[in-house]
């Protein structure tokens, strides 16, 4: 079977901004401002024949859930006394907060209905930030995400964004639509910067212990990447935190994607680490002496502690969820590959040694491999036992035999999984 990997029925959900805007005496100053690098204001400005945006924000760089402060002006600056418009209900700006080191991707999105707008000669309107967008109910970040869209204030987690003002607006009621969008990027709890030549002084080396070496495992290190060869991960540059960023986001491994701080840097190397209540679970090493023609960090060391210890807040990226038990444990689940049609089939990893997985699977792909088949709105065994995962509200129960788990959802509906009891290729 292809490195298969199930959930839950695809519910959409949109919401919508609906600050409404109010009309300012003077337009903002669109230009940068001081010019240390630490608090620099990031701007971005936009312009057509008729309008020009603006949006900005105090600095470059925020902690993991602060407060993001947004501030966005439209100016009307062509020469009619009265410019009549046709926009979207919701107003003539929608915002986009796009993570550039990740998965989040949220609006702009307008409602359909069109309404009627007017500008006067010079006016300046300040737009309260809205964030907009639409999710998946059953995404692992579902819930970050409504609260992304829900608060008052934008707070976001670790990474970098790129957070877009778009206006939009017709020159005939809603028809002969233009766009205008400028956009700002931001940094959010990112890895310290790290000079690898200060960190050691003066060419000095051996200040980095190798991966391994880092790890607080609670049983023995995962032998994967213990095997892994320089370059293997194809993906190298001149700054060593977005190579280790890019390389986690594209890696074959099931790694953290985000979450790492430097711990250790000489000349030529540093040593990267993700922690799990204070505890290192993952060390990440990086070089740029592997090719000497060209001074270019690459990873070239990974080694991790058993997938279960790797906490309920792992960031796995967007095909994986995970069930998290009160103990600290976790169990994985993985949505398959589209190449052999199998997009709707999920597989839990419930069981490493021997291997036990379960399978979610509405189209009956695997039938004939499974003792039972998946089921959805189903009773709970009466001997079925409940095993302390939890994902959000749902809950995992198991039964004796291990023919089947099953799923209580967190609207009630229970769901049984098969036992996958043969092997499938998918060519």
């Amino acid at each position: 079977m292809s490195s298969m990997w199930p959930l839950g029925v695809l519910m959409s959900v949109l919401l919508l901004g609906t600050t409404p805007q109010s009309v300012l005496a003077a337009s903002p100053e669109p230009g940068a401002s001081v010019t240390s690098a630490e608090e620099r204001t990031p701007v971005g400005v936009a312009r057509d024949d008729h309008f020009e945006l603006t949006i900005s924000t105090e600095r470059e760089r925020f902690d993991v859930d602060e407060p993001i402060p947004i501030t966005t002006a439209i100016r009307y600056t062509g020469s009619e006394d009265r410019f009549d418009i046709g926009t979207s209900y919701g107003g003539i700006i929608a915002f986009r907060i796009e993570q550039l080191d990740g998965p989040i991707d949220l609006g702009p999105a307008r409602r359909a209905a069109c309404i009627s707008d007017t500008f006067v000669a010079g006016e300046v309107r300040d737009v309260p930030f809205s964030p907009s967008g639409g999710f998946d109910m059953d995404d692992p970040l579902a819930d970050m995400l409504r609260t992304i869209l829900t608060e008052p204030e934008l707070r976001l987690p670790m990474g970098t964004y790129r957070i877009t003002a778009q206006a939009e607006y017709g020159l005939q009621g809603c028809a002969g639509s233009r766009h205008l969008e400028a956009s700002i990027t931001i940094a959010v709890g990112q890895v310290p910067e790290v000079d690898p030549a200060g960190a050691a002084g003066a060419g000095g080396q051996g200040l980095v212990p190798e991966p391994v070496e880092v790890l607080d495992c609670d049983g023995a290190p995962s032998t994967i990447g213990a095997d892994l060869s320089p370059g293997e991960l194809d993906v190298s540059g001149p700054d060593p935190a977005a190579v280790l960023r890019a390389s986690m986001r594209d890696t074959v491994y099931l790694a953290p994607r985000t979450g790492y701080e430097a711990l250790a840097a000489d000349a030529h190397r540093m040593l990267f680490v993700y922690r799990v209540a204070g505890r290192v679970k993952v060390a990440v090493l990086l070089r740029d002496d592997v090719e000497p023609s060209a001074s270019t960090w690459q990873v070239t060391g990974y080694r991790s502690c058993e997938l279960e210890e790797l906490g309920p807040d792992v960031d796995l990226g967007p095909d994986w969820r995970v069930w998290a038990h009160p103990d600290g444990r976790i169990l994985v689940s993985r949505r398959n590959s589209s190449h052999c049609g199998w997009e709707r089939v999920w597989s839990l990893l419930y069981q490493r040694d021997p291997l036990v997985e379960y399978l979610r699977d509405p189209e009956q792909h695997f039938r004939d491999v499974v003792p039972v088949p998946y089921a959805t709105g189903v009773r709970l065994p009466r001997q079925a036992s409940d095993t302390g995962y939890r994902r959000g509200e749902a809950q995992l129960w198991a039964v004796p035999n291990g023919r089947a788990l099953y799923i209580v959802r967190d609207d009630g509906v229970v769901e049984r999984w098969s036992r996958l009891d043969g092997g499938v290729v998918c060519n």
